[in-house]
């Protein structure tokens, strides 16, 4: 349905996307998750073709696969209406019927032309996708809780989120296949809520979404995608939020492993190698100092060979260091709270005595 190959995207000289592949299978449902400003919404308006990346590309399947985006925020006119958003969301149901008139009177005049046949084909298409999403507008309506809102309202006298909950309709109004989200649940109720993950779990629509809300992702993820704010790479984790976080936790563990084996093992070869450097060393009074020619010969090749031994470690030290380097784990930003128990403050908290309330002359208490 989706698949995006070694997409890289910077701005100036930051990087914020490098070498990003990952496939969107039907029906899947993923997460994309990371740090504030590693560059998430980038990637979903790449893909929304509201942006260009520098290197790399994606593909859909099929070409004209219709991909429902909603932006973090959201996008409306202030001057439109209600009424006017949902007709424009609709889509131009008289202009299209127009449009397929006119293409079925030139159809009667060349009757064999397979290029206007697809044309018609394809406007025939767009008619009965619009018409059963002007079908379902009510009841998408009325299941966000907008329907109780008269169509003269204007959008900008909208809240938060009712106007979260009208960029929803609107997509799904268009009937996708692919949906992008980044962070839908923003501004939402916990009724609203519910009613969204239920949607999103039963929809055969594959999605692609980015929230920072856990229970959310929990309950809708099949798959976390992990944007690195460092490398600015992807890497994949099978599971909803929980079995990512377990898998980084275990992940990070044996990184933390690997990282201290490696610095022990420096250590001891670092401390071998000088042992065998100072066996190596020619000492006064030692066995090589001497008049003996054949003795002297003798310790000092086994002086040279230790000096070798002494190399070979050094050498292997050397790689540790610098071809097999196993990079300290980064500490990852953790708040810690301790509600400790507070000490009794005593029976009465709040004392009042002749208090009176009031504003000018008015006394309300």
């Amino acid at each position: 349905m989706l698949v995006v190959h070694h997409l890289s995207k910077s701005y100036g000289i930051s990087p914020v996307l490098t070498d990003v592949s990952f496939a969107i299978n039907p029906g899947e449902k993923i997460a994309l998750v990371g740090p504030n400003g590693c560059g998430k919404t980038t990637l979903l308006r790449i893909l929304a073709g509201q942006e260009k990346p520098d290197s790399g590309s994606y593909q859909l399947n099929p070409p004209d696969l219709c991909v429902g985006y909603l932006p973090q925020g959201g996008n409306f006119n202030s001057d439109e209406t209600l009424a006017d958003f949902i007709r424009r969301t609709e889509g131009d149901l008289p202009g299209l019927s127009l449009q397929l008139e006119e293409l079925a009177n030139q159809l009667m005049q060349s009757p064999l032309n397979t290029g206007l046949q697809r044309q018609y084909d394809a406007v025939l298409a767009q008619i009965e996708e619009r018409s059963c999403s002007a079908a379902g507008a009510p009841s998408v309506l009325a299941s966000l809780g907008l329907d109780h809102l008269p169509g003269d309202l204007s959008l900008s006298a909208l809240s938060g989120g009712q106007k979260t909950r009208l960029s929803l309709a609107s997509i799904l109004l268009a009937n996708p296949k692919l949906l992008l989200l980044d962070e839908p649940t923003n501004h939402l109720d916990f009724e609203m809520l519910e009613w969204l993950e239920s949607w999103l779990k039963h929809s055969r629509c594959a999605v692609l979404v980015v929230s920072h809300d856990r229970t959310f992702l929990d309950q809708v993820a099949e798959t976390i995608l992990e944007l690195d704010a460092t490398t600015h790479m992807l890497k994949a984790y099978p599971g909803n939020y929980s079995d990512y976080l377990e898998q980084k936790e275990a992940e990070q563990a044996r990184h933390w492993q690997e990282y201290t084996d490696q610095q022990a093992e420096i250590r001891e070869l670092t401390k071998a190698a000088r042992h065998v450097r100072s066996i190596a060393t020619f000492k006064k009074g030692g066995k090589a100092d001497t008049g003996d020619k054949f003795a002297k010969a003798f310790f000092a090749n086994r002086s040279l060979a230790t000096v070798k031994r002494a190399k070979n470690i050094e050498a292997r030290v050397e790689k540790l260091l610098n071809e097999d380097r196993i990079d300290k784990p980064r500490s990852s930003w953790q708040m810690k709270m301790d509600f400790t128990s507070a000490p009794e403050s005593g029976r009465d908290v709040l004392i009042l005595e002749d208090l009176s309330i009031g504003y000018g002359d008015t006394v309300i208490l």
